[in-house]
């Protein structure tokens, strides 16, 4: 039987991609070992952040079960947003900002400092994931301290 399209080889030719990369080897290579020491370099002089954390378990102020799921995820929703809120969140601040550095620039601007607590409530719980990020290591364990008082009062 005769192919309509004539006789074509299907085969792949390598050749035709290896040559020029071997061709460059000596260009790829210096390339890659200078982006790898660049990246090596780089990651030698960030600063370090530290992060800890903890997970509160929010209750409902009623321990009557509610009729509908979706109104015991409002109401979670509605706690984790009080306790994001700055009434709550401000005397942490000034704690945070009274026993740091004072040259610290992290303790500057309340804005500026929240971004770098992570307050969520984890998928399909009633469980509240607090991590707080810090570039001194000391000051984290207080501040989560602070934080879990203040929380534990507020409920």
């Amino acid at each position: 039987m005769t192919n309509s399209f004539g006789n074509h080889n299907d085969e792949f030719d390598l050749n035709l991609f290896l040559k020029p990369l071997i061709r460059n080897k000596l260009l790829i290579g210096s390339i890659s070992l200078i982006s790898f020491v660049i990246g090596c370099l780089y990651s030698l002089a960030l600063e370090r952040v530290w992060e800890g954390q903890f997970q509160i378990v929010l209750s409902t102020k009623n321990n009557e079960p509610t009729p509908n799921f979706f109104d015991q995820d409002i109401g979670l929703a509605t706690e984790v947003q009080k306790l994001k809120s700055p009434s709550v969140l401000m005397p942490i601040f000034e704690f945070a900002r009274s026993s740091a550095n004072k040259n610290s620039r992290n303790y500057n601007n309340y804005i500026k400092w929240t971004k770098n607590l992570d307050i969520e409530l984890l998928k399909k719980t009633s469980v509240l994931k607090i991590a707080y990020r810090d570039r001194n290591k000391e000051n984290i364990l207080p501040i989560l301290e602070k934080m879990s008082d203040t929380y534990q009062e507020y409920s």
